[in-house]
């Protein structure tokens, strides 16, 4: 039986971490300062902002690939 060898593209992978987590958390940052905490919880902020929260743990994710496996 033949076996699949897999090649890990890790300056690609952290670059592409990088990106994500940059920019999706100063989006996600911006985003905060303009959020009003006191009449709403910090629940509410990351449910209205989930597209961005994905996106950030999308970029840690890739980063933590590149770098433990």
């Amino acid at each position: 039986m033949e076996s699949d060898i897999y090649i890990k593209d890790t300056p690609a992978l952290i670059f592409f971490g990088l990106v994500f987590t940059i920019i999706f958390g100063l989006w996600l940052k911006r985003r905060a300062k303009s959020f009003d905490f006191n009449n709403r919880s910090k629940f509410y902020f990351l449910f209205d902002n989930y597209e961005l929260v994905g996106g950030l743990l999308i970029g840690v994710g890739l980063l933590f690939i590149a770098i433990f496996l």
